[in-house]
């Protein structure tokens, strides 16, 4: 499986920043009378029409698939590229993008049939070759040049012929040109054959890591330069990007398939302040706040009407303290189950504006898996010193808990969990790390003097295994596993269940509850909370359907909004 901390560090903090405002909309829903009118239409305009206009905080890290891990870039990345398959608007089911696909009985062998007169933004035709090309580009051992490989290129690792043509990161034999599982036998099919069944493999390849390109244009820029003239078969196509500054797009004129390009030019200008969207927003210069911040939100509340162009929606995202397993004193399990049962989450939920609910287990609600009926660990003060006196720690001890700076709520949350702790005579000191990169790699290694983490993560795809192999799987330690927990018992469920066909999904479940049932028994993190994701959009930019907005596994759909005659009012 691929090492995702970067990913996981520019998309979830971004995410926990604007889910962070989305639960006090649950205190004061519907606040002020509306100051728009909405004027939608009957259906989308026939020709693109109007200029949609978005504000980010900070720049696009990438336009290439290669460097991909972050979910800023996949809202222009889906509207530019397509894959082999993607998301519906209104569901988590992979359904075909580029190609239709049949699966053999025993699920190793993956056959996709692309759809006929299909273009690049140049006007290239796609085939099934580019498919090949992508793919093989994306799992090289030296796909980001310089920078080594893709942080999403293990994701195809059960792909026949990987590890030839990976080779642990080095040059691979001169006979070896690519994934020899990975062919294409005419130009308009493709065929892929795995190590073993993997029944989330077709996620996978719904993922930004997976888009298909034109490899003319690639060859043509080179890995470093691709970026600023990338080329996809999406609806839109980059126009320019002018980094630290302004991206543009504006539609494909060889789009021929369904939702089509309606807006003329999509314009998004970055390093820009929330303080300064929110300004625009209310002045009508910009059409959609993206996660705002705390502050935004806040302010929002006062302002009339502005509430009724907010969207909200529950989505596969997790925030928990990971305990270091790897040190004293949470080598031991008594002592971890104390800090579960010392830390009362119902202020902390209160602390940021009832956010989200209670987290119960490793798995989000919306995921499959979920066991409703879990309660978490209750807030047990009594229990947790016991615990604590059984652990040898009769007057407790003293650990480092470390976060992220820039992120107001994390700060505000770790501090509750030092004043909590410190009720059952457990001492913390706090320590932020400003650069997520550096926070990232720093709780990567369970060898650095931490014991307690702030994590969070955000589904890459709806399926347990994304969470319970990537975050708790003893595979996993020295990169996601932040408790550098191992247990043999969870391993062999997690990758046994991990290893079954679709077919066996009733099977998969049962054998993924049994592992929740071991971490939890374990307690290798402090679960906090499951949270939402946010947005304000303007009333004139439709459809009013808030899975264009915060879709619960895509990011913002660019491709299938609109704009009305704006407003009044």
């Amino acid at each position: 499986m691929s090492s995702r901390i970067g990913r996981t560090g520019a998309r979830h903090l971004a995410g926990a920043l604007g889910a962070l405002a989305l639960a006090a909309a649950t205190l004061a829903p519907g606040l002020g009378a509306s100051a728009h009118i909405r004027l939608e239409r009957a259906a989308p305009p026939a020709k693109p029409v109007g200029t949609f206009v978005q504000d980010f905080a900070g720049d696009f890290p990438t336009l290439d698939p290669v460097y991909w891990e972050d979910l800023q870039s996949a809202i222009p990345m889906q509207a530019i590229y397509d894959t082999l398959v993607t998301y519906p608007l209104n569901g988590s089911t992979v359904v075909p993008d580029l190609a239709t696909w049949t699966v053999s009985s025993n699920g190793l062998v993956y056959t996709f049939h692309l759809k006929h007169g299909v273009r690049f933004s140049n006007g290239d035709p796609v085939t099934a070759q580019d498919v090949v090309y992508s793919l093989n580009r994306v799992t090289s051992w030296d796909a980001g040049g310089p920078k080594g490989p893709a942080p999403y290129g293990s994701s195809y690792s059960d792909i026949v012929g990987y590890n030839a043509w990976f080779n642990n990161g080095k040059k691979p034999a001169a006979n070896v040109t690519g994934m020899s599982g990975l062919s294409a036998p005419n130009p308009y099919t493709v065929v892929i054959h795995l190590v073993q069944p993997q029944a989330y493999f077709l996620n996978e390849l719904a993922l930004e890591s997976a888009a298909i390109l034109d490899p003319r244009v690639v060859e043509k820029y080179g890995v470093i330069n691709y970026q600023l003239h990338a080329v996809g078969s999406g609806p839109y196509k980059l126009l320019y990007w002018h980094q630290n500054h302004q991206m543009v797009l504006v539609p494909n004129p060889y789009y021929n398939r369904a939702n089509p390009a309606r807006m003329a030019r999509v314009v998004f200008n970055v390093n820009v302040p929330f303080s300064t969207q929110f300004l625009y927003f209310k002045e009508g210069k910009v059409d959609m706040i993206d996660l705002p911040d705390q502050q935004t939100y806040l302010s929002a509340l006062s302002t009339p009407g502005m509430m009724n162009d907010f969207y909200k929606q529950a989505t596969n995202e997790i925030w928990y303290f990971a305990l270091n397993t790897a040190q004293k004193p949470f080598n031991n399990l008594d002592a971890r189950l104390a800090v579960n049962y010392a830390i009362d989450r119902q202020p902390d939920l209160r602390l940021i504006n009832g956010l989200g609910s209670v987290m119960t287990q490793p798995l989000p609600p919306e995921m499959p898996g979920y066991e409703k009926n879990l309660k978490g660990y209750p807030y047990n003060v009594a229990l947790a010193k016991k615990l604590l006196a059984k652990a040898g720690y009769p007057h407790g001890f003293t650990i480092t808990l470390v976060y992220t700076t820039g992120r107001p709520f994390v700060q505000q949350v770790s501090e509750n969990i030092q004043a909590q702790l410190a009720k059952v005579g457990i001492t913390v000191n706090l320590k932020n790390i400003a650069q997520t990169g550096s926070y990232f790699s720093y709780t990567a290694d369970p060898k650095n003097p931490f014991q307690m983490a702030w994590s969070d993560w955000y589904q890459d795809y709806p399926d347990p295994q994304d969470f319970l192999f990537n975050l708790l799987d003893s595979q996993t330690i020295g990169s996601l596993n932040v408790a550098a927990w191992s247990n043999k018992a969870f391993d062999s469920l997690v990758e046994k269940a991990d290893a079954l066909p679709a077919s066996q999904e009733a099977e998969r479940i049962k054998l993924y509850d049994k592992a929740q049932a071991i971490e939890i028994q374990q307690a290798p993190w402090v679960p906090m909370f499951y949270p939402l994701q946010d947005a304000f959009v303007q009333p004139w930019v439709a459809p009013h359907d808030v899975n264009v907005y915060v879709h619960p596994v895509r990011a913002e759909n660019i491709q299938y909004m609109y704009l009305t005659s704006h407003f009044s009012g």
